[in-house]
């Protein structure tokens, strides 16, 4: 099984972040078939990026201006069999890839997803947050922790992607950030 390890990117601002999601796929222990950065409409971040990691697919997003749009580019460009999202501002733990793997060894499966834990700042959780909050499988936030937590990842065997709308058929819900 084959997982492709999407991430969508939109700003230099968040350089130190991309670059802990990155290294944090890399770092898997089972090694993800490919990292696809997807930039969202910003020349300078994506030359950058090409620069920074030769050996990552990075590629402009194709679709909408957006996180969905992001999606929905790497989602057609993804040549693995499980398509995995991780936000730019996340860091997966080492055996994130290998637990998404394992709920895929039952051919009935879609989809999966799993527990993201906040790595709060301030090392508090932040007062518009709800106590349980369910995401990615060993996914966790840094510092960012806001739009994200509204905004559940989904990660699917590619084929049904294509088949049940993500990807080259029918989009991923359009969500514009604020």
């Amino acid at each position: 099984m084959k997982s492709s390890v999407v991430i969508c990117v939109y700003t230099e601002d968040r350089w130190e972040d991309i670059r802990q999601a990155v290294e944090s796929v890399e770092l898997q222990r089972r090694p993800a078939h490919e990292i696809i950065l997807v930039v969202d409409y910003n020349q300078d971040l994506m030359l950058r990026l090409k620069q920074a990691y030769p050996r990552v697919v990075v590629v402009e997003n194709t679709h909408d201006k957006g996180l969905s749009g992001g999606k929905n580019t790497g989602a057609d460009v993804a040549t693995g069999d499980i398509v995995a999202y991780l936000d730019d501002d996340a860091v997966a733990d080492p055996g994130w890839l290998e637990a998404l793997e394992e709920g895929f060894q039952d051919p009935a499966v879609v989809g999966v997803g799993g527990r993201t834990e906040p790595l709060w700042q301030t090392g508090r959780r932040a007062p518009v947050v709800p106590l349980r909050v369910r995401l990615d499988r060993g996914v966790q936030l840094p510092r960012h922790a806001r739009r994200t937590l509204a905004d559940p990842q989904r990660h699917g065997r590619q084929r049904r992607l294509q088949a049940y709308g993500g990807g080259r058929g029918r989009r991923f819900p359009q969500r514009h950030r604020p």
